[in-house]
């Protein structure tokens, strides 16, 4: 049976406009990017799970759902001014909780600037690098950007020690590589496996 559905995170999803004319140094709270919709949700992916594990987030799951639950309670008590800063310290928790701060999406809006971003630019001060480019993306223009601290180590675990003198076709083999990227929820491993011999052909 399937784990329970995760909740939504978010990421920054900025055009490559705002980088360049920030000198590719932007600095971007998260109550900016939504008033501006530079922010997007996305489902669980294995990236996220993967981007969780490497930074240790422990059980986001249950933090996220008992954040929630302290949200609900408060906003059913009288409206005090206790109560509305407690419950803004506690939105200012979630926002934390499901922000990812190394998975970033960029908008390409000239060719000149896909070739900056892929040397590399910094977002509140965190230094990003391209990853990949997901089937639906790049259609529209966006490319996957990781920090530079995870990119190695995520690279490594999508090529799953793969032969790296195999030549590929490269449009195909960056569709595999996204599908990293898709929203899945991952299933218990089983406990042993039982193969029943009933019947014949």
């Amino acid at each position: 049976m399937a784990k329970q559905q995760a909740p939504h995170r978010y990421i920054f999803k900025i055009h490559s406009t705002r980088l360049r004319k920030a000198k590719w140094n932007l600095t971007l709270t998260l109550p900016d990017a939504r008033r501006n919709d530079e922010m997007i949700a996305l489902n669980e992916s294995q990236m996220i799970r993967w981007i969780d594990e490497l930074n240790q987030s422990g059980n986001l799951v249950e933090e996220v759902n008992k954040l929630k639950q302290d949200i609900r309670f408060l906003r059913k008590q009288p409206s005090t001014l206790q109560n509305r800063k407690e419950i803004k310290r506690l939105y200012g928790e979630l926002d934390s909780k499901q922000f990812i701060t190394d998975y970033i999406h960029i908008i390409i809006d000239k060719n000149s600037d896909y070739m900056r971003a892929c040397k590399g630019f910094r977002v509140n001060g965190v230094s990003y690098v391209r990853l990949l480019g997901t089937s639906g993306g790049v259609k529209m223009s966006t490319i996957v950007f990781v920090s530079e601290r995870l990119a190695p180590e995520l690279r490594k675990r999508i090529d799953n020690g793969r032969d790296m003198n195999l030549e590929q076709i490269p449009a195909k083999f960056e569709a595999y590589r996204a599908l990293t990227c898709s929203g899945s929820i991952p299933v218990s491993m089983p406990n042993g496996v039982l193969i029943v011999q009933d019947c014949e052909t």
